[in-house]
Order: C-alpha cells, then structure tokens, then sequence
C-alpha cells in the first residue's frame, strides 16, 4: 500500500529518543517476500499523544487490498516490522 514504509518509519521515530549519544538506528532490508524495518528500542521517557491506530491502519490497508498481512514483533531490544512486498506483474 502507498507509504507503507514511510508510515513504519515515521513510527520509529515517533516512539523513540534520538540523541548524538543514542543514535536511533533504522535498517530497512529486502527479505525474500518482504521487506523488513527494524530499529533499536529506545522508548520516550514522556508520554506522546498517540492513537495507537498507526499499525492497526496499515494492517487494514493491506487486508482491504487482499494482501499477506504485516508482523510487528519485539525480539529483544528490537522493534521489527516485516511489510509484505506486491508483485507488480
């Protein structure tokens, strides 16, 4: 769906610190079918007004396509976000 990853992006940032001392470091990779973003988990000290609706959204957006659905996990001190590739053809 159109900004998929900018939407998953924009979420890394929004719900994590970024500082010279704790860089925030976002890898976005090619996995067979999909694409993965992963970041390291450094959450804000202070609450952000959030709807929480950002991955629910996505996950709508990809279903009312008719698409594989996304995976949000933690696996350890990362935040992975795996968003299914579209076959153009």
């Amino acid at each position: 769906p159109p900004f998929a990853v900018q939407l998953t992006v924009e979420n890394c940032i929004k719900h994590n610190m970024i500082s010279v001392d704790s860089p925030l470091l976002i890898e976005i990779k090619h996995q067979g079918d999909h694409l993965q973003i992963k970041n390291n988990i450094q959450l804000r000290d202070q609450s952000i007004n959030s709807t929480g609706m950002g991955i629910q959204n996505l996950k709508s957006r990809y279903q009312l396509l008719g698409l594989p659905q996304p995976e949000f996990k933690t696996v350890d001190e990362y935040f992975i976000a795996k968003l299914p590739l579209v076959n153009a053809d």
